[in-house]
């Protein structure tokens, strides 16, 4: 390691039921890579252009992103259905060079194991954020290789996203509860939470207006979210209702805001790539987050409404200055 660098490791390996020519062949086509890459599907209009032959040594790709940052992809070494070596060099928001691999590993005629490895290193400046950038990365990783999963087994791949617009959320009245749970957990969370919110709503006659859950604590680095799942109710009906003075249900309001809003189509297994695309595209919009309110979840279109998961829609709610 350089006294001007700090290293930086990733890895992230997933099983693929499928065979491994398959495989090979969604990882080293530039068009079928940009459906699944975690970072090409942030920005639909990116700059990409290739050099030299394809699935070659010294094949290079170029991206240059108005959204997240610029770099170049070459590689250095390849061995069909075995393995692709290539440089990976970040230009901005600051430039960084990165060893990176493709590694696969044939389970059976029909299972293949897929490691996705990424050596680098930091600017000694950001020596802080070496912890938080080795898991974004490697949620990245997870997120590219999650979405090439579904696409290999399932031929298809039931999620998109949209920045849709900057709104007012008007007031709310809503009954809650609170829950804390790691990143994984959070959908089995809400949906118990709203499960037993939505029984208290229909023992007391209560008319639900829309569902959200309030992100109070989202730490990923630490893997600690604190989050209430809520359910809007009548102004009349928060006025008229009296909760039992021991219980874990509570009621309160959020007042009127100004928000940036990001829709998130399908299944919730990659609702992250909207999290990640809402906050990404508050910058070229010159949006500026509000650090005093939560962000916020909030479901048009789930399970309460018992259809396909591929069709739930889901709005994720930056408060905004």
């Amino acid at each position: 390691m350089s006294i001007f660098k700090i290293d930086l490791i990733i890895e992230k390996n997933i099983v693929l039921e499928t065979n491994i020519d398959n495989v090979w062949e969604n990882i080293i086509d530039t068009d079928k890579k940009a459906v699944w890459s975690p970072w090409l599907i942030l920005e639909k209009n990116c700059k990409q252009t290739t050099k030299w032959r394809k699935a070659t040594v010294w094949y290079l790709e170029t991206w240059d992103w108005t959204v997240v940052w610029s770099g170049e992809q070459i590689i250095t070494d390849i061995v069909k259905n075995e393995h692709i070596n290539y440089d990976l060099n970040f230009l901005k928001p600051f430039k960084s060079s990165n060893k990176a691999s493709f590694v696969l590993e044939k389970l059976s005629d029909t299972s293949t194991k897929l490691t996705w490895k990424m050596q680098g290193t930091l600017p000694i400046f950001l020596f802080f954020l070496k912890k938080m950038m080795t898991v974004m990365v490697w949620k990245d990783f997870e997120r590219g290789l999650s979405m090439l999963k579904s696409i290999l087994e399932k031929w298809k791949l039931d999620t998109s996203t949209e920045f849709s617009w900057v709104d007012t959320l008007e007031k709310k009245y809503y009954i809650w509860t609170k829950t804390e749970c790691v990143i994984k957990d959070i959908w089995n969370k809400i949906s118990s939470s709203f499960t037993s919110l939505i029984n208290i709503t229909k023992e007391h006659n209560l008319g639900p207006l829309s569902y959200f859950t309030i992100y109070n604590k989202a730490d990923i680095v630490n893997d600690k979210f604190e989050i209430e799942a809520c359910i809007e109710i009548s102004e009349n009906d928060f006025k008229n209702f009296k909760l039992p003075i021991v219980s874990t249900y509570f009621l309160w309001f959020v007042d009127k805001m100004k928000v940036a809003v990001t829709t998130h189509y399908g299944s919730y297994d990659f609702i992250e790539n909207s999290w990640t695309w809402a906050y990404m595209y508050l910058k070229p919009n010159k949006l500026k987050k509000n650090k005093n309110i939560p962000a916020i979840e909030l479901y048009e279109k789930w399970f309460v409404d018992n259809i396909d998961e591929s069709k739930y829609v889901t709005h994720i709610i930056i408060p905004i200055k």
